[in-house]
């Protein structure tokens, strides 16, 4: 029965592998894209309260 519940384990720890290179990438693309709309979103947003006063 541990033999075959090991087996198991390890046939699932195959199926879930994860390229981190691919994750890494993705993020370090991602998040620097994320900044650059959070800063214009953040710099229209000023520019529109401003123009209704």
């Amino acid at each position: 029965m541990f033999i075959l519940l090991r087996e198991c384990l390890r046939f699932i720890d195959e199926l879930m592998y994860t390229d981190w290179t691919a994750v890494a990438l993705l993020l370090f693309t991602s998040v620097p894209l994320l900044a650059v709309v959070a800063t214009a979103t953040f710099f229209i947003w000023q520019q529109r309260k401003k123009q209704l006063r």
